[in-house]
């Protein structure tokens, strides 16, 4: 063996019994009750709050570690932050180069209980650094970085049945009672600037007024990139939430992806009315300024299996979307709904303080008894048929009280194979004519060309059958008011029972031995009022050469009065 060999062996093993009697000189002085003297006052003082530490171990080689750590509330009795057992390993040599390594932290259970009280205070702002972090962040302002004396970087830290509740007296926040694990690492630069990953999972229970809900889920990260899954199942609907989120400390870039077996629309859309009212005390009157949406980018895929609404199952429901320069875009929206199929797209503007949209939407052979029975205010009766229907449509606005204001719209629909049955406004007419076989009718076709302006629906179509023909032109309100007049075409059958149910002697004129009856609808969708058209009527009459205008006069008073009865 050479010289040069032993001389480094001599060395080793110096180091070796210097570290060996360090570690033993180390222990023997840096006791339990040592170490707890030398370090919870200073802790207590420094957090303002009592701490509790049941157990303390310092070694070299073994690191340090702690058990039943407790940090208590302000009022010294219940528990603000608990850990079971922590342990911190970490490496010796890289200290020559400034180099900090710690290779392992591992927390066993640890517990955080954030509450706020009825006045609006959160428990944590009482704690000492949080009432000096406003007078540093003052004092930090324009002024160097602070940096750190080493470079640190943290291995592996380990998580182990986190346990985290949220509480607060003013029911703002949710009720929150959240569980996790979690395996990270973490570099920290001598310029101070951080550089975290690892993964996470999570089991979340909340309560936020009435609703109650469940979310799972998991997330892995790097300093670029956040990767992430999370189920939410609420009023026994689950929604799973899937995506990206790429450079989340700077400009963050998302992907939102939304899936859903099953949903129950008309549940969802009732949640509101179960969350807690806010206050309005203390707060000023008036409406906020809207302002501009940060800049964020976000797209991803809607899926969902199955939805229903008041009874109308809607399947296959798919789309994607885009939010950016706070524009958000819906394409290639579909769904099969009565039977049929829906598309659609939407385009809105969310730069502008009332936001704009427009977009288009196509139904094919939709079974509209299915859609009455789900969107109609009841009483209105049924119209049943095959609805095809195109739609173009643009407004301002996000609310329809807002909307409806300022909401363009032209498209045209067509009801095939249909019929009414106990419709409202048919039976008017049937009532006024006196003719029940128009109750309850079947027709082969209705058809339709609309425009939406200014809060009217300007329409004009035609409706055909065996029995009637009717030519309809006129508007209806989207607050429901009618003001639609309709020329109707009775066959000749109905023509004739017409003739035997009244008790004048001239009739309107007929075409191909149509009866002609202009008829105008007037009051609301929920309550139509039928009058007569008498001017157009007038226009229509058979002129009678041997009765000349009084006999015209004489007919129109009858025709008026039959109307009126």
């Amino acid at each position: 063996m050479g010289r040069l060999a032993k001389v480094a062996i001599a060395l080793a093993a110096i180091l070796i019994l210097v570290l060996v009697g360090l570690n033993i000189a180390l222990r023997a002085y840096l006791t339990q009750e040592r170490v707890r003297a030398l370090v919870i006052p200073p802790a207590e003082r420094t957090l303002q709050r009592k701490i509790f530490l049941e157990k303390i171990q310092v070694s070299l080689f073994k690191g340090i570690s702690l058990g039943n750590l407790v940090v208590k509330e302000a009022d010294g009795e219940r528990a603000f932050l608990r850990i079971k057992a922590l342990a911190l390993k970490y490496k010796l040599l890289p200290l020559l180069k400034k180099e900090f390594v710690i290779t392992k932290i591992q927390l066993i259970e640890p517990y955080v209980r954030i509450h706020r009280d009825a006045a609006g205070h959160f428990n944590f702002e009482s704690l000492g650094p949080m009432k000096n972090l406003k007078k540093e962040t003052a004092t930090s302002k324009g002024g160097e970085k602070r940096s750190l004396p080493l470079a640190l970087t943290i291995e592996n830290i380990q998580v182990r049945r986190a346990h985290v509740v949220v509480q607060d007296d003013l029911k703002e926040l949710p009720d929150t009672d959240l569980t996790a694990n979690a395996s990270l690492s973490l570099a920290m630069e001598s310029n101070g600037a951080p550089s975290l990953s690892g993964d996470t999972d999570f089991t979340g229970h909340l309560l936020y007024g009435q609703v109650r809900s469940l979310v799972k889920g998991k997330a892995s990260f790097t300093p670029k990139k956040l990767t992430y899954k999370a189920t939410v199942e609420t009023e026994g609907d689950t929604i799973t939430f899937s995506g990206q989120v790429m450079n989340y400390m700077e400009q963050p870039s998302v992907i939102l992806n939304i899936s859903s077996p099953l949903l129950h629309l008309d549940r969802l859309m009732n949640l509101p009315k179960k969350l807690p009212k806010r206050e309005s005390k203390g707060r000023k009157s008036g409406k906020k300024k809207a302002t501009p949406p940060p800049k964020l980018e976000a797209k991803g895929e809607i899926k969902v299996n199955e939805a229903l609404y008041k009874g109308l199952k809607a399947q296959a429901i798919q789309g994607t979307y885009q939010l950016k320069g706070g524009i958000f875009t819906l394409q290639q929206a579909k769904a099969k709904v009565a039977q049929g199929e829906l598309e659609k797209s939407v385009r809105i503007d969310l730069n502008t303080p009332l936001p704009s949209c427009q977009g288009e939407a196509t139904l094919k052979g939709m079974n509209m008894a299915s859609l009455m029975a789900a969107f109609a205010p009841k009483g209105t009766g049924v119209v049943t048929g095959t609805l095809d229907s195109h739609i173009a449509f643009s407004g301002r606005g996000i609310q329809w009280d807002t909307l409806k204001k300022r909401l363009s719209a032209n498209g045209t629909f067509s009801l095939k194979k249909g019929g009414f049955l106990n419709f409202k406004a048919v039976n008017a007419i049937a009532t006024l004519l006196k003719l029940n076989e128009l109750k309850d009718m079947a027709f082969s076709e209705l058809r339709c060309n609309f425009k939406v302006v200014q809060g009217k629906v300007l329409l004009k179509g035609i409706l055909n059958s065996q029995d009637v023909r009717a030519q309809i032109q006129g508007t209806v309100g989207l607050d429901g008011t009618l003001n639609l007049p309709v020329v109707l075409k009775l066959s000749p059958k109905l023509g004739d029972k017409l003739k035997k149910r009244v008790s004048f002697a001239r009739y309107p004129s007929r075409e191909k031995g149509w009866m002609v009856v202009p008829i105008k609808l007037t009051g609301s969708v929920d309550r139509p009022i039928p009058t007569p058209e008498l001017v157009i009527l007038k226009e229509r009459l058979l002129p009678d050469e041997t009765s000349g205008t009084n006999a015209q006069e004489t007919l129109l008073k009858s025709l008026k009065g039959l109307f009126d009865r």
